[in-house]
């Protein structure tokens, strides 16, 4: 399967805790004509959590991933955004890696094994997999209790999409 590993980054802000409180502040996507970034809000006065979605760097998924600092942009990128959207954030706080893991058209896989029928895969959950679980998992469930062919036109899924020829 066809799948690469893109390491990304996600930063902590200090910030207003007036503005940016979980009790008062939303998740959020943000969409520039040319990036997306994604944010969390303040919990227990840990700051505003924000991350580059898209962009990132191909990584080996054989090697440790590369610890947050390892490159000059994992700061710069989040930090820029948060100066410029979101007023009253302070100072970086705490950075960390993540990984994508992501299929060439950054549409999951969710199909039987084609040599194993009795094996289920899903990946390539391109790091917005989570906004997607209660329909995969769904659709999980009615693949493992036999009802193999789901409501939906699972096509896009297909592990095969790529094998045209």
């Amino acid at each position: 399967m066809p799948l690469q590993e893109i390491r990304n980054t996600f930063s902590w802000f200090e910030t207003d805790e007036s503005i940016y409180a979980a009790t008062d502040f939303p998740a959020f996507t943000f969409e520039l004509p040319e990036e997306t970034y994604y944010g969390f809000p303040s919990i227990k006065g840990a700051g505003v959590k924000i991350g580059h979605h898209d962009g990132g760097r191909p990584r080996d998924m054989e090697k440790p991933i590369e610890p947050f600092g390892a490159y000059e942009q994992d700061e710069q990128n989040v930090a820029s955004f948060a100066q410029q959207h979101l007023p009253k954030t302070g100072k970086h706080g705490l950075g960390k890696p993540c990984t994508y893991t992501i299929t060439p058209d950054e549409n999951f896989f969710i199909d039987n094994h084609p040599e194993h029928e009795h094996v289920i895969l899903a990946c390539g959950f391109s790091g917005h997999g989570f906004k997607f679980s209660s329909v995969v998992g769904e659709i999980l469930t009615d693949m493992v209790t036999g009802n193999r062919q789901s409501k939906r036109d699972l096509s896009l899924f297909s592990i095969n999409r790529f094998n045209k020829g």
